[in-house]
């Protein structure tokens, strides 16, 4: 239950740090959204009444001795200052994937309702006594790797394509089935980036198979499928799926990637 005086005390104009990068605030991406990034005409994030989300999706064990596995689906209000940011009272849970094991492939059938409700959200609601109209918007999601791969279906390491980031595409050796293969290779090529636009016809692509052997090749020479999260106009698989700080730095993710980039 939202704490509803509480919330509206929170949320603040936010003011851009002098130190760089510090909080969501300062990144491009909540200045690309203080307008709205399809027309660039209309507040978006500028105007206090609209709030900006942050999906979370991780799998875990709910039970000691026991290989089972269950995720909860979460959304975090970016809105609030950091330190109030992810306390429970303000975490939605917005789902619950149950186990035995974690589904293979993708989970678009689990969050087809969040992104439902997501379009209404960007589209507006009436939900103030006064009548005026709240927004929202997804900003992002933050997980680990296996798990924003499910969700945006991004192929994995395993793929020739395996990079969500670019488009380079590395044969992998014989010798190295259930290994990153010739990885020092792969991170010395700099590839194109992946696009929105280019990700978005791919995975139309995708979901437009008539055959399984046609959606395999696709998927293949694409490094993509089908993502539900492809059905939000604004949203941007490439640039707004985010690797969470406790893989990304506190487990030495970017320090090992630096170091056979070298």
């Amino acid at each position: 239950m939202f704490h509803k005086k509480e919330f509206r005390d929170l949320v603040l104009s936010p003011h851009e740090s002098t130190l760089g990068i510090q909080d969501v605030y300062d990144a491009d991406m909540w200045k690309t959204f203080l307008f709205n990034p399809l027309d660039n005409t209309e507040a978006f994030l500028s105007d206090p009444k609209n709030i900006a989300l942050l999906l979370n999706i991780d799998w875990f064990k709910p039970y000691k001795r026991s290989e089972y596995k269950v995720s909860a689906v979460m959304l975090t209000i970016l809105n609030l200052p950091r330190e109030e940011r992810f306390k429970d009272k303000w975490t939605m849970i917005v789902g619950i994937i149950p186990g035995p094991t974690e589904p293979k492939g993708n989970i678009n059938t689990y969050i087809k309702p969040l992104i439902d409700d997501l379009l209404s959200l960007w589209g507006g609601l009436s939900l103030h006594p006064d009548g005026s109209i709240i927004k929202a918007c997804l900003l992002g999601i933050s997980a680990d790797v296996p798990a924003l791969r499910k969700a945006t279906q991004f192929l994995g390491h395993k793929a020739n394509m395996g990079c969500s980031r670019c488009t380079f595409s590395a044969e992998r050796e014989a010798s190295s089935k259930g290994s990153t293969g010739n990885m020092s290779y792969y991170t010395k090529i700099m590839a194109p980036s992946r696009t929105k636009d280019q990700v978005l016809q791919q995975g139309t692509e995708f979901c437009q198979a008539k055959t399984k052997a046609e959606s395999l090749e696709i998927q293949k020479r694409n490094g993509v499928r089908y993502s539900e999260l492809l059905r939000l106009p604004y949203y941007d698989l490439v640039r707004m799926s985010i690797t969470d700080p406790m893989h990304t730095i506190w487990l030495g993710m970017v320090r090992n990637e630096l170091k056979l980039c070298i």
